[in-house]
């Protein structure tokens, strides 16, 4: 299905997919995975996280939409259409996905807020298209609200050098918000919008957040960004990505995040993880556990 909605408290959470499928060698994505310890999750993982008849695990690029009132919120507008990148898989997209979003009620106008958790190029490259032979923003009257110490960590890079950081996503993703007016920078602690609740989750980048919610009766929910690739983390919390910048502290933050989102029975929206595409995370003695949450 290309979307799903739900109610939670006063808000619409929707979800609406760029793309999904088995894309990934897990030695690839987890260099510190033995194979013998997939094997014995296959009976979980498969078919909607894990393919073993090719032995690739499915990783999903999801953008998440939260409206209330007059606000129309998108968090990491996914990798775009037309972009350059050296991930075949992620070059050059031609996909229908600011359709589907159009139709979910996100629409170029409409949208009056963008919330990146970080700035890898599949969670910002949505933010801008070609216009008059430019990348332009996508949303031209939205407010980007972008991890302050995630901007300055990028920006310090590009601008001794590096351009081509973040596989491009930088230059033709952000640089356009900055030129046109529209980036506001934000620290763990603040309340965005009066609704999200940021907290530190730096380990897979240096500025990553994620995103709490409450529905005002105890029941709370978080967009849990990059913190997991795939419900093996919460198998196996140690288990990192090649893609983590900080290892280290980004198994300190899995850990903390993984015992508060048991604690308070979270709804866990990840950006890659494949059907149902969210759930809850339990305590399974010492161990944690994943539940899909269906819609």
């Amino acid at each position: 299905m290309l979307c799903q909605s739900h109610q939670f408290g006063d808000l619409r959470i929707t979800r609406v997919l760029e793309m999904s499928g088995p894309t990934h060698d897990p030695a690839f994505l987890f260099p510190d995975l033995p194979a013998i310890a997939l094997q014995d999750e296959t009976g979980w993982l498969a078919p909607h996280h894990y393919q073993p008849s090719i032995d690739r695990l499915v990783v999903t690029i999801q953008i998440w939409m939260v409206q209330f009132g007059t606000t129309t919120v998108l968090i990491d507008p996914g990798i775009g259409n037309g972009k350059t990148r050296p991930a075949e898989r992620q070059n050059r997209l031609n996909t229908l996905a600011p359709a589907w979003l159009a139709a979910a009620g996100a629409t170029r106008d409409s949208v009056t807020d963008v919330i990146l958790t970080h700035l890898h190029a599949d969670h910002v490259g949505g933010c801008t298209l070609m216009q008059d032979g430019a990348w332009r923003p996508a949303f031209p009257n939205a407010r980007h609200h972008i991890p302050r110490a995630e901007f300055d960590y990028v920006r310090e890079r590009y601008v001794a050098g590096e351009t081509g950081i973040n596989s491009g996503a930088w230059a033709d993703s952000v640089i356009p918000l900055i030129d046109a007016g529209l980036v506001d920078l934000f620290a763990p602690g603040d309340h965005l919008l009066g609704r999200f609740e940021v907290e530190d989750a730096a380990g897979h980048t240096p500025g990553q957040v994620t995103l709490w919610l409450n529905d005002g009766s105890g029941g709370s929910a978080v967009f849990a960004a990059d913190i997991m690739h795939s419900p093996l983390q919460i198998r196996f919390p140690a288990l990192n990505t090649r893609y983590c910048i900080w290892p280290e502290r980004a198994r300190q933050t899995r850990a903390a995040f993984l015992a508060r989102a048991a604690r308070s029975r979270a709804i866990v929206m990840p950006m890659h993880f494949g059907w149902p595409y969210r759930g809850l995370v339990a305590r399974n003695g010492d161990d944690y556990a994943f539940t899909p949450l269906d819609w």
